[in-house]
């Protein structure tokens, strides 16, 4: 009796143990399977810096740098580039750090850096764009005739006013108003007058104390023949391609010169029509100076 009931509890052991699994593979599979993600070598080259461990900083920087980190990331791996470069006392490339990054962001702030940064970002720092400028312009001169049309008509004298605005210093946004009046050569007409008015776009740039600025101009323009018998009115596209050169004078005014070739387009019925017109001519110009 004694034997049976020690081999009935062995064989319930035997069970016991044979069934139960194993209290840790699962984990240790588990484990092997899905490992701690690697820390991003930016956030390392940062945790580095902070620990003051230099030398592992530069490596981790080094690998984020030359990997697809961009944008605002980008531009805080330069920043930690600049801090690094400085602890190294290595101004040169502490100031090249900084020209990358303002390169990305020209309105970065690096917020509380050592004075030296600090320093270094004042210098680098790309000026502001200047706000737009309010232009004046007034001219007067002649207006030589070409073609068909300077066979009936003497050259025109005439003027005109503009305004408009320059901006970033370089592009002249422009509306004008002009007038001439033109005599005639034959003996059925007694006199032209002309009005157009145009808006045009221009690029302007600076050669020594020269202000240069060249451009296109588009609008109607309105013409009344005076005849002997009948008199004539009618509207025309107009379209000029200026060129003016402005000497300057005291606080923003100058005086300048202007050669704007100008065609004429109409229609009458199914036939077109189209004048030649050179206008040359000088006046004052107003542009205020860069602070």
């Amino acid at each position: 009796m004694y034997i049976t009931s020690s081999l009935l509890l062995g064989a319930l052991w035997a069970a016991l143990m044979v069934g139960s699994p194993a209290p840790c593979a699962a984990q240790v599979t588990e484990a092997a399977v899905d490992p701690p993600a690697a820390p991003d070598a930016l956030d390392a080259a940062i945790a580095c810096y902070e620990q003051l461990d230099y030398v592992c900083a530069d490596q981790r920087l080094a690998e984020a740098l030359a990997g697809d980190v961009a944008g605002p990331r980008r531009a805080q791996a330069h920043l930690y580039e600049a801090l690094l470069a400085l602890a190294w006392r290595d101004n040169i490339r502490a100031r090249r750090a900084v020209r990358a990054l303002l390169a990305i962001d020209p309105a970065f702030d690096p917020g509380q850096v050592p004075p030296p940064l600090a320093k270094l970002f004042d210098e680098e720092r790309p000026d502001p764009p200047p706000p737009p400028a309010l232009m004046l312009r007034l001219d007067a001169g002649a207006l030589p005739v070409f073609g068909q049309d300077a066979t009936q008509w003497t050259y025109g004298l005439g003027g005109e006013l503009a305004g408009g605005v320059l901006l970033d210093r370089t592009w002249a946004l422009e509306l004008a108003v002009g007038y001439a009046d033109f005599g005639p050569q034959v003996f059925t007409l007694e006199g032209l007058t002309l009005w157009h008015g145009t808006v045009g776009i221009g690029w302007r740039g600076l050669l020594g104390p020269l202000a240069i600025q060249a451009g296109v101009a588009l609008g109607a323009a309105h013409i009344a023949v005076d005849g002997v018998l009948v008199d004539d009115a009618y509207w025309a596209l107009a379209a000029s391609a200026p060129l003016d050169v402005s000497w300057p004078l005291w606080r923003g005014l100058a005086i300048g010169a202007r050669v704007a070739p100008l065609l004429l387009s109409t229609t009458t019925g199914d036939t077109a029509a189209a004048s030649y017109i050179l206008p040359v001519t000088v006046g004052v110009r107003y542009v205020p100076l860069p602070d």
